[in-house]
């Protein structure tokens, strides 16, 4: 096979397995919802005020108000310092 063959190889292959893990969902314990207010959503203030709030939240228009899911948990332990 060629250089380019081998090229062309690898990065289905890294296609495939990049794919599959977009797929995966985190464990429930991780991921956690809030309505951060109930008066009035409009979904660019909410998404901004989310985001604020939880720095990865996003936020959601929801029939009960503006409703933020985010990470709740690290999913893996912080290193403590030395």
């Amino acid at each position: 096979m060629t250089t380019t063959n081998h090229l062309l190889l690898l990065l289905a292959t890294v296609f495939l397995l990049s794919s599959s893990a977009l797929g995966a969902q985190l464990p429930p314990q991780y991921d956690c919802s809030k309505v951060i207010y109930s008066d009035n959503c409009k979904p660019v203030t909410c998404y901004t005020d989310c985001l604020k709030k939880y720095t990865v939240g996003e936020g959601l228009c929801v029939p009960e108000g503006c409703k933020c899911n985010f990470y709740c948990k690290a999913l893996y332990p912080q290193q403590q310092p030395n």
